[in-house]
């Protein structure tokens, strides 16, 4: 074994693999990056870089590379569309039909406001009604007045049944809020729960994911999941169409909401949906994947130091290897590492729940060459004036013959 280790090391020794040089290159790589956030902070002629950074996530590459025009339809969950519909007897009567076809869970992606359109009491008791002998169903509610600190909802907006006596104490309720990371910034994570002067709410995905697997949702700090857009088809009805196709919604998930509605459009990775569907990919992803781990911060950093002192030694090898060609080498070189670690993300992601976070490493790999450069110039020109011994002591540096 001692052998080995010392043989091991004269082999990193000879190649140049333990190098301050490629350290050196490292720390200009960190530098070139803070430079360019800074640009990106200051500069307005940069901030559509900093915007394009901050929106990339690796997980927009993996749900490309998942499409195919026959990918297999979802057999748990149905959307029904209601956009058409105004008035709340019209919206009671389609609750009351997909009831009867007795789903695994009713998801109601609608807030009924005190008054509605149309002010119309019949309706409000014919939709409460309605709501009372409903099962399985949980409502959509709305968490609004975000308090930094306090860290959590000031208010939740609630349908008008919620506070009605008699109605209220077997109703479910899950909120409809999406996470941006900007406004009309894309949808690609949710939360489970949130914190509000009421006391914990949890989002509807998580909800039902829940009722689903007959658990009881748990408080978990705000904890956020990718939404997995895996260009899944989700069986679509119209309202008018419930009761001719009740065995496609038996034992199913149903979202009741509206497909068509401008207000309720979203930016995903795919494009843009209805918010019911992204729902719909929400609720899939916990079920399917409901415990996706993301690589930390400090991981990323440290995994994009080792790619960027890995790529540094290899720069160095290969301009030695071919001296002629290096050039076209090293393109193939950082074509062949790149999609090297987008398929080892995307077979951890889909086998293993897991995200690199690759941001950093691959934008570390894309600065390397940069930095080499610039270092490579500065020890040029100080080996030239005849600095320090550790200078003329680099592999970048001009040799006497």
């Amino acid at each position: 074994m001692t052998k080995l280790l010392k043989d091991i090391g004269t082999w990193l020794r000879k190649n140049d693999v333990l190098c301050v040089d490629h350290l050196m290159v490292c720390i200009g790589v960190l530098l070139l990056a803070v430079l360019l956030a800074y640009l990106g902070s200051n500069l307005a002629v940069f901030s559509p870089l900093k915007r394009a950074l901050e929106d990339f996530s690796m997980t927009d590459v993996y749900f490309e590379m998942q499409r195919r025009p026959d990918n297999v339809a979802n057999k748990n969950i149905v959307l029904v569309d209601m956009t058409d519909l105004v008035n709340r007897d019209k919206i009671a009567e389609v609750i009351d039909n997909i009831n009867d076809c007795e789903p695994r869970v009713l998801l109601v992606d609608l807030i009924f406001l005190y008054g509605g359109m149309r002010n119309n009491e019949e309706e409000d008791e014919r939709l409460l009604a309605t709501v009372q002998r409903t099962k399985n169903a949980i409502y959509s509610c709305k968490l609004t007045d975000y308090s930094e600190t306090k860290k959590e909802f000031r208010h939740v907006v609630y349908s008008f049944f919620k506070d009605v006596p008699g109605y209220s104490a077997n109703l479910h309720w899950g909120y409809s809020n999406v996470h941006e990371m900007r406004s009309s910034g894309i949808i690609r994570d949710f939360s489970l729960s949130q914190n509000t002067s009421e006391g914990i709410v949890y989002s509807l995905p998580y909800y039902v994911a829940n009722m689903c697997n007959g658990t009881e949702p748990t408080p978990t700090n705000n904890e956020m999941r990718v939404v997995v857009y895996n260009n899944t088809p989700f069986t679509e009805l119209h309202h008018s169409d419930v009761k001719k196709h009740s065995q496609m919604l038996k034992g199913k998930i149903v979202i009741l909401g509206t497909m068509h509605e401008e207000s309720d459009m979203h930016i995903t990775p795919l494009g843009k949906m209805p918010g019911m569907k992204v729902l719909a990919y929400a609720i899939q992803s916990y079920m399917e994947h409901p415990d996706v781990k993301e690589m930390s911060f400090p991981g990323s950093l440290l995994f994009s130091f080792l790619m960027a002192y890995f790529s540094a030694w290899m720069g160095v090898m290969i301009t030695r290897r071919f001296p002629n060609t290096y050039l076209h080498v090293l393109k193939v070189y950082y074509f062949v590492i790149m999609a090297l670690l987008v398929w080892v993300g995307f077979i951890c992601f889909v086998k293993f729940s897991y995200n690199l976070k690759l941001i950093y490493p691959l934008l570390s790999i894309a600065l390397v060459e940069e930095s080499r450069h610039l270092y490579k110039w500065l020890i040029i020109s100080l080996s030239k004036r005849g600095k320090p011994e550790i200078v003329k002591k680099s592999i970048y540096a001009i040799k006497k013959k």
